[in-house]
């Protein structure tokens, strides 16, 4: 505070001035967005999943919850941790397995989007600098892959 009432005392001694406060420690929350799932119905243990984020992120974690129940990594039924060897924004894609942490096949094929589903998928970002993740989001939809 004494700092920026310095600041305010030089800039009012001056006849024309600019001043810019930038707070280095403070990042942005990067959070994954567009978050889609596939999945088989004929094999509804493997989810298929991609986002997208605007800002650049150093990891991402997935994780399949029972329908219905809040996001939380210790009672999961499946989960995913990746860590990238350098920060990146834009679409990322994997696969999360139930019982098991998988980095597995990526599926495209949109057929149908189904009326119901046993599982929620949420995906949680950690942004390029920070030290914490971002709240956990869940998918904004699933679709039907017929693998």
């Amino acid at each position: 505070m004494k700092r920026l009432m310095l600041f305010a005392t030089l800039a009012l001694s001056l006849s024309s001035c600019t001043i810019v406060i930038q707070d280095f420690d403070m990042v942005t929350e990067v959070r994954p967005a567009k978050i889609k799932v596939w999945y088989c119905p004929s094999d509804q243990k493997s989810y298929d999943f991609s986002f997208q984020t605007s800002g650049t992120i150093s990891s991402y974690e997935a994780i399949l919850m029972p329908a219905n129940s809040k996001p939380n990594p210790n009672t999961a039924l499946g989960s995913l941790e990746i860590f990238l060897k350098d920060a990146s924004a834009g679409t990322f894609k994997n696969t999360v397995t139930l019982g098991q942490d998988q980095v597995g096949m990526q599926k495209l094929n949109i057929v149908v989007r189904p009326l119901d589903h046993d599982y929620e998928l949420y995906v949680r970002t950690m942004g390029s600098g920070s030290s914490k993740y971002s709240d956990f989001y869940g998918a904004a939809e699933y679709i039907q892959d017929c693998r």
